[in-house]
């Protein structure tokens, strides 16, 4: 006798398995192309331990190289309180986890930590491509007030402890003296015409998230980063197109055409009571990259969360096998 009610339930626990190995088939075809067209490098510094940055070469990506310091001495991986986290309206929670690095003013010239983002040893010396974007949290922690100042600098060099970083482009804050309303700026240099303001926005008294983009507006490996975006607590609202203040080139020096080094410089005003963390530091080179993509409920698992719970699924089949 054939048990057609049988085969029924066998074919439909068969169709049931192909339908399950497809989903997870997709779920890591698309883990593993998201991350090939992902970020390029990210550091949180949740694997480091409190103290000095200097050497220490964690996070994940093309970082060529370990976070080289001031001789100044003025970095320092902390604990902060609380954790660093900014509400991203429409997606989610970005967390910054329980390290963050603390900058403390020197009242000088000083670079206190920059990094060598991209691998030459395996790839084109700098990049080339026509935009990266950096995205990081940060928080003003103690002593901001009038004409303190701090760049977030773009460069194809490391450049010294007290290297001005003038003619490359940045980002940073920077209250002007007797109009703390105009803080967050975008440059190329202190020049007329090379830095630009966003006008009506005072100092934070809270963490804030900035997305900056470093761009051609030229399309082509020998054609220059000659414009910088800036993005203050973007949202889902927010795209490649929506920045809030952009600069171009204004000054004949400026000649990069790639780009390798990310690093951090302070003023001669910013003073040794001036102190300002960030964390969650992320690089790519297209704005998905380093935003949370949105939905209805929250933020898009990372690609290689999809990766894993695309594993995961598939385990527990077997297992119930």
């Amino acid at each position: 006798m054939v048990n057609i009610e049988g085969q029924e339930a066998g074919q439909g626990v068969a169709i049931r398995d192909v339908a399950l190995r497809a989903m997870v088939l997709l779920m890591m075809a698309f883990a593993a192309a998201a991350a090939q067209a992902g970020v390029v490098a990210e550091d949180s510094f949740n694997s480091y331990a409190t103290g000095e940055l200097g050497g220490l070469n964690g996070g994940s990506g093309h970082w060529d190289a370990a976070w080289q310091t001031s001789s100044v001495d003025r970095e320092q991986v902390v604990d902060p309180t609380p954790d660093l986290s900014f509400i991203v309206t429409g997606v989610g929670t970005v967390d910054g986890g329980s390290r963050a690095v603390e900058f403390i003013g020197n009242s000088g010239q000083n670079n206190p930590a920059r990094r060598r983002w991209w691998n030459g040893a395996t790839e084109a010396d700098n990049h080339t491509g026509d935009s990266v974007y950096v995205r990081l949290l940060f928080r003003p922690e103690s002593g901001w007030d009038s004409n303190d100042f701090i760049l977030f600098w773009m460069s194809t060099a490391e450049g010294g402890d007290a290297d001005t970083h003038n003619d490359e482009p940045g980002f940073g804050m920077f209250p002007l003296s007797g109009n703390l309303n105009e803080v967050f700026f975008v440059q190329f240099s202190g020049s007329t015409g090379d830095r630009v303001y966003l006008d009506n926005q005072s100092l934070p008294s809270s963490d804030i998230m900035l997305v900056a983009r470093f761009s051609k507006s030229v399309s082509g490996d020998t054609e220059i980063f000659d414009t910088v975006s800036l993005w203050l607590n973007p949202d889902s609202t927010d795209d490649a197109d929506s920045y809030d203040i952009i600069v171009s080139r204004y000054s004949t020096g400026i000649s990069t055409t790639g780009l390798d080094w990310l690093g951090v410089r302070t003023g001669g005003n910013t003073e040794t009571s001036d102190q300002y963390v960030f964390d969650e530091l992320v690089i790519g080179t297209e704005w998905s990259d380093i935003m949370p993509q949105s939905t209805q409920d929250g933020a898009v698992p990372e690609p290689a969360g999809l990766g894993l719970l695309g594993l995961a699924l598939l385990g527990l089949r077997k297992r119930r096998r």
